[in-house]
């Protein structure tokens, strides 16, 4: 619990804390300041926890900064407790649900510890065992009475219409891809899961790398994690986009056309470099709590915190550490523990499955259905769901239909028919002028007409 608890968490719990107000009746049994490192957010959360205890409800900003000017006499902690403010003010939102859930499972295993701790040391003494019951039951009922994780209590007083009716809609993160964010009203929302299914071939790997690519382009932490790929296939794919021309085309070039294409390309290698995390892991070994352990590393060892992460592609995960005996049982709780993960993180997560070649219509329960490899429960977390089909005709003319069979709030869109698609210079909806020109700059860089 302890690894979890990094700094970045603590302002993102103090904003959730002033920000929303299921979570303070939630955790307050359960919080203790004292489990925040960082001095200004320890002070922060100790001031917000005795007002909450005077007045039954937390303080707004300005009443907060008057009780840490009111409370707090010591020039360089007050200058922590302010700068620990403003931090969480600016921290990226987590998910109501998620805020809760760590909070009270981390603060509830702390109060455990506490209380194990307790009853050893009174064992020791040989204290009163009535007493000692007593204080028990009290310190398990404090921990128990915690709400559930998860379970959202809530009623419409005036308070909570207006915030649903002042509330926006949480930050999107463009695929790059116009037509598909068009339909999705800008991208994949952060704390969202879109599930890309096709069959095998037909472009799950190429979608991927788009939408990871654009998304670290316009500056986005991406992290892009695939199982069967070697790893200068991917980074081949990601240079054929910034190139213009084939993946074909971009190996065993002589030195002097490998010279001229980096520098070409000026700083958009750094550039990518900087926002693009690229990470084979291990097919059929690799677990959903392996990925968010990778993610935890991730940001406690580099600061490099996702805001997208692409995995390519679901069946190649191990679906338990326990595996159950029902397979559909086993895939549909990886994928809500991907929801979950989504949550915690603030991430947006695009999950790409296959399909089998034969099911790739919209006709039909199953067909509808994608003929998912697995349950339909496992799908049933992600937010956008978009299928994959083309005909050999289209494959040949490098072109394919998107399917959009689950949006955001049910919106119905018009699926993208015989739009372009071109695995091997990784082009989704682009005209053939747009592919002419791109690809005479490949040309351009390595110096022949």
């Amino acid at each position: 619990m302890k690894e979890f608890f990094y700094e970045e968490f603590q302002y993102e719990a103090i904003k959730a804390i002033l920000e929303d107000m299921e979570v303070m009746p939630a955790i307050y049994k359960v919080l203790d300041q004292n489990a925040f490192s960082n001095i200004g957010a320890r002070i922060v959360v100790g001031i917000i926890k005795e007002y909450y205890k005077k007045n039954g409800y937390v303080p707004d900003e300005v009443a907060l900064k008057l009780k840490v000017k009111e409370t707090v006499h010591n020039d360089d902690d007050y200058a922590k407790a302010i700068n620990a403010i403003a931090q969480a003010k600016v921290a990226s939102p987590m998910g109501r649900e998620t805020v809760k859930e760590s909070l009270i499972k981390f603060f509830q295993a702390k109060s455990l510890v506490k209380m194990a701790n307790l009853i050893l040391e009174s064992a020791t003494k040989n204290d009163d065992v009535e007493k000692m019951i007593t204080k028990c039951k009290k310190g398990f009922d404090d921990i128990y009475k915690a709400s559930p994780a998860g379970e959202i209590t809530t009623t419409l007083t005036t308070d909570t219409v207006r915030n649903v009716l002042m509330g926006e809609e949480g930050e999107v993160i463009p695929t790059g891809v116009k037509k598909i964010d068009l339909a999705l009203a800008g991208g994949l929302g952060r704390q969202e899961i879109g599930l890309f299914v096709a069959p095998t071939g037909y472009g799950k790997t190429t979608a991927g790398t788009i939408f990871a690519h654009n998304a670290a382009s316009d500056g986005y932490k991406v992290l892009q994690i695939y199982f069967e790929d070697k790893p200068q296939d991917i980074i081949r794919k990601h240079l054929a986009m910034m190139v213009g021309d084939n993946t074909r085309n971009l190996k065993g070039l002589d030195e002097s056309d490998a010279d001229n294409i980096i520098q070409g390309l000026g700083g958009e290698i750094d550039k990518i470099g900087e926002n693009l995390v690229i990470t084979k892991m291990g097919v059929g070994t690799t677990t959903v709590e392996d990925i968010e352990m990778k993610i935890r590393m991730m940001i406690t060892n580099s600061g490099f915190k996702p805001d997208m992460v692409v995995i390519d592609y679901f069946s190649c995960l191990k679906m338990s550490t326990n595996p159950t005996k029902n397979t559909w049982e086993a895939e549909a709780n990886a994928m809500r523990k991907i929801k979950e993960m989504a949550f915690k993180y603030n991430m947006a997560i695009w999950v790409l499955q296959q399909t089998n070649r034969t099911a790739v219509t919209k006709d039909g329960d199953s067909d509808t259905m994608g003929n998912w490899q697995g349950s339909y429960a496992a799908t049933q977390p992600a937010s956008v769901w978009l299928l994959l089909k083309r005909t050999k005709e289209q494959k040949q003319n490098f072109r394919a239909d998107i399917l959009f069979l689950k949006t955001r709030h049910s919106q119905p869109r018009e699926d993208l028919l015989d739009i372009k698609f071109d695995n091997a210079r990784l082009v989704i909806d682009c005209d053939d002028s747009v592919m002419e020109e791109a690809n005479n700059k490949f040309y351009e860089m390595i110096g022949n007409e």
